[in-house]
This record gives C-alpha cells, sequence and structure tokens, in this order.
C-alpha cells in the first residue's frame, strides 16, 4: 500500500510529541480506538466533514464524544485535522501513527501472501520463525491471492523471497525457452 504524504507528514508530527512527551502507547491505542470508532460509525465522520456544520459545532462534538477516554493530546491532534481540513486521512494517518510507534519499539511489519488463507496454527509457527531467523519482533499481514497458485510471496523492508508455484513455474518455463 503507498503511503500518503500528508499521513506521513501529520503522523510524524503527532509522534514526535507524543515521544517527547513519553505518552506514545497511549496517544497510539487511543488514536487506534477512535479511528475503529469512526470506521464502524460512518455517520460520525459523515458528520464531521459536513461543511454545513461549524468548526467550532465539531469540536465541540470531539470534546463531547471524547471527554474522559482520551488523552488531551489526542483531542487537540484531531482539532488540528479539522482545522487543516485533513480529517477525512484520519485512518491513515493513524496506521502510519502505529507503524512509527511499532518500528521505535523494533517490530517489522510482514506481509505474507499466499493462494489460499493461512491457518491460525501455521501464521503462529511462520511468525515465530520469522521472528527468529530476523532477529526482531514482527507483525504478520495476510493477503491471499489465488493467482500465484500455491507456496508464499514474504515482503519485509526492502526485501521479498518470493516461494510461489507461479514463479517457480515461470522460472522453469524461462529456462526452457533459453535451451
Amino acid at each position: 500500500m503507498k503511503r500518503s504524504e500528508i499521513a506521513v507528514r501529520y503522523a510524524k508530527a503527532l509522534f514526535e510529541i507524543a515521544d517527547e512527551k513519553g505518552s506514545l502507547d497511549a496517544v497510539n491505542q487511543e488514536c487506534a480506538a477512535f479511528a475503529e470508532a469512526i470506521r464502524k460509525n460512518p455517520a460520525v465522520l459523515k458528520l464531521i466533514l459536513n461543511s454545513a456544520v461549524s468548526g467550532a459545532e465539531k469540536e465541540r462534538f470531539l470534546e463531547k464524544i471524547l471527554a474522559g477516554k482520551s488523552s488531551g493530546l489526542l483531542l487537540n491532534f484531531l482539532k488540528v485535522l479539522l482545522d487543516k481540513k485533513r480529517f477525512a486521512q484520519l485512518g491513515p494517518i493513524q496506521l502510519e501513527f502505529q507503524r512509527l510507534c511499532e518500528q521505535k519499539q523494533g517490530i517489522k511489519e510482514v506481509s505474507v501472501i499466499s493462494a489460499v488463507p493461512l491457518s491460525e496454527p501455521f501464521k503462529s509457527r511462520l511468525s515465530a520463525y520469522l521472528s527468529k531467523t530476523l532477529g526482531v519482533k514482527i507483525r504478520m499481514l495476510s493477503e491471499v491471492r489465488p493467482k500465484i497458485l500455491g507456496g508464499l510471496i514474504l515482503r519485509f523492508g526492502h526485501h521479498q523471497y518470493n516461494a510461489s508455484f507461479r514463479h517457480r513455474l515461470e522460472t522453469i518455463r524461462q529456462r526452457l525457452l533459453a535451451q
């Protein structure tokens, strides 16, 4: 997934302030919970993005729904998003903020692409193996792509390991055509 420059910029700003205040974990949890609540209740986002509702009313609404559930830091950040007309970017900003927090904790994101959904026991074994092999904690993202026919494609950082059947068949085909 391509990262939005806007999301990166705003997430980095929030990350730096939260890190400075020593509240990265709290802000990460609050931001994730708020973004999830917005995803589950699209009417809230619709109201916040409604140009007929004044900025002051939107701020009061945020203060009301976040009262006692959020730090002042997250509330002020959301007000900045409102003011700068970037509230629609909250989802990508939250994901980028989470990525920055995980990066600071030494957690690497690994994408696993398979032809069929992977079972939980297999995911656990693969996660443990990759964590041990790479020497870092990992967060595994699974994606199903029937086109690869079988096997796996692993992506982490700037590396890709393609052990898909489709890739193997293509390699064999290339070798046969070269002879």
